[in-house]
């Protein structure tokens, strides 16, 4: 089964004029990676230096921040559709002090998830965050935080992705980073190619792989412990890490994965990758392998190519997507396909979902007529884009086990939490198992339960889980607006400040150790005998194979 995650299906009705303009407006001149906002003052912040140069950050409230480090080169000219390069060194001191340009994309998710740097091709940059009083003796773990956003939106220099909240809160070095998106980090062009770019497949997680080298390489001088490294990510980042462990290239790099809500079983194909290649060579009017001839378009000629074909369905009928490809080199197989990557065996993981993630994705549906449970049926199969296709039998089953199961639920309810078990919760799990068959170091699974204001209700949506490992939760993940006075208003008791406290230490945990308990929260491991799984909500409990008819069913 294929995991599609990918924040923009939602959008992929939206007229292709519209996005056109929204892209032009946000593309404007790269972002001046020595620029320094307004509430810093350049000069006086610590200074560190790493194996291309000296970068000054700010101290800012108990942290050393440093924003817009490059860990490449350009990736427009001649470097685009090349692996990544390295960078120029500099002299003297480069301000480290404003997040780099995020890579060229369109973001349907700006309203919560905004970058505020203009799109630019060079944009290969981390940021870093060091708890300033650290013993510079005892070097801390590093957290690498992969963003979200499928394989085509979204950057690490989102406010909302700050690490400071989980490096104050944790204890540790947190690091965010931007890579190579869309057309310009997930085409597969080897057909026709020239030997130039025999190695161009996988661009976005190449890029991945060289910012975890500058971490390796650099990491020590911000107080990091580069032999203890976590990646994390959610969503499209969960599957980013779900790759990378399958990686041989990666595999040195880092020695524990976090994936939230984004278990990725499968890759895609390069058959798949090279139909996705030629429509793009047929809309500009290029001989298929014609790189070169790529190379010399401009960014927004590219950027508009993605926008245009991402509302044309593919000859199969299915919508475009862009994802990593079992390429045979740099990705020599699925990521957890019939069984888990060997180096999986070697690493501790963490695993989970959000209770109810489809209510961000489903909203227009949960609005339908779910009045019978044939129509909820119909709906579980218009709707069920990340999940192989089913037959009609099998939702008939499930309507009427989950009916018998709990029956408290509203046809809404029900809906995305069929929707939700089958297309999030059951990849997460077979991805546990994998894990557990490989052996090695345990698995931990988790499911975060926590509702917040959303859609006339509240709900455990996807993405919900974000301000509370990140440690900022009065950060708006949902589409309320300002919803702080919201969540006064639903939770009176500030439960949400105890639930991000307990989310931030377990995370931290599990990067300083393997585990995620903590003095106030014992988590056990996840095996198949008993399947305990941490449910994150007001109050955070065990409980023993959750919705386990579910999983039987769907199995």
């Amino acid at each position: 089964m294929k995991l599609e995650i990918s924040r923009r299906s939602l959008f992929k009705g939206v007229s292709g004029v519209g996005l056109l303009s929204a892209s032009s407006a946000l593309l404007g001149r790269p972002a001046d990676a020595h620029s320094v906002s307004g509430a810093e003052t350049p000069g006086c912040g610590p200074i560190v230096e790493t194996q291309n140069g000296k970068v000054r950050g700010v101290l800012k409230d108990g942290l050393e921040e440093f924003r817009g480090i490059p860990y490449g080169a350009t990736t427009h000219g001649s470097n685009r559709f090349m692996p990544p390069q390295p960078v120029e060194s500099w002299t003297g001191v480069r301000e480290a002090l404003t997040c780099g340009s995020p890579c060229p994309q369109y973001n349907p998710w700006q309203v919560f998830y905004v970058d505020p740097q203009p799109m630019s091709e060079d944009c290969l940059v981390l940021n870093v965050w060091s708890p300033a009083d650290r013993d510079k003796s005892e070097p801390l773990p590093v957290m690498v935080w992969i963003h979200g956003g499928g394989f085509s939106s979204e950057s690490g220099g989102t406010p909302a992705y700050a690490g400071d909240g989980l490096a104050k809160s944790g204890n540790v070095v947190v690091v965010s980073l931007n890579h190579r998106l869309n057309i310009f980090g997930y085409s597969y062009l080897m057909e026709g190619a020239s030997d130039r770019f025999a190695n161009s497949a996988n661009l976005g997680h190449q890029d991945l792989v060289q910012a975890l080298k500058w971490v390796r390489d650099n990491i020590e001088q911000f107080g990091g412990d580069p032999s203890n490294v976590t990646i994390f990510g959610e969503s499209g980042g969960g599957a980013k890490v779900s790759s990378l462990i399958a990686m041989p290239s990666a595999q040195p790099l880092f020695h524990k994965a976090i994936v939230q809500s984004g278990s990725q079983l499968r890759a895609g194909t390069p058959e798949e990758g090279m139909a996705m290649a030629r429509r793009v060579y047929k809309h500009l009017d290029v001989k298929v392998g014609d790189v070169e001839a790529l190379q010399a378009f401009s960014t927004n000629t590219i950027l508009q190519t993605f926008l245009t074909l991402s509302g044309q369905p593919m000859d199969d009928g299915s919508m475009p997507r862009y994802e990593t490809i079992v390429d045979g080199n740099w990705l020599p197989h699925h990521p957890f396909d019939v069984q888990a990557p060997e180096f999986a065996a070697t690493i501790p993981m963490m695993i989970g979902t959000t209770k109810e993630e489809d209510s961000l994705f489903l909203g227009e549906q949960m609005k339908g007529d779910l009045s019978t449970d044939e129509k909820i049926v119909d709906t579980l199969l218009a709707s069920s884009f990340r999940s192989a296709a089913q037959p009609r039998s099998y939702y008939e089953n499930l309507v009427q086990l989950y009916r018998k199961q709990m029956p408290a639920l509203s046809p809404e309810r029900l809906f995305i939490q069929i929707s939700t078990d089958n297309g999030w919760r059951r990849p997460a799990i077979k991805q546990a198992e994998l894990k557990l068959a490989a052996g090695g170091p345990p698995v931990f699974m988790y499911e975060f339960a926590w509702q917040s204001p959303y859609m006339d209700d509240e709900w455990a949506f996807h993405g919900i889980d974000l301000p509370y490992m990140l440690g900022h939760p009065d950060h708006s993940p949902g589409q309320d607006g300002d919803s702080q006075p919201l969540r006064e208003d639903a939770d009176p008791d500030g439960n949400r400040y105890k639930l991000a406290d307990s989310a931030t230490k377990a995370w931290a945990a599990f990067a300083r150790t393997g585990n995620p308990s903590t003095a106030a929260l014992e988590w056990p491991e996840y095996d198949l005998d008993d399947r305990k799984t941490m449910i994150f909500d007001a109050n955070c409990t065990v409980v023993s194979d959750p919705r386990g008819f579910a999983r039987e069913a769907m199995s």
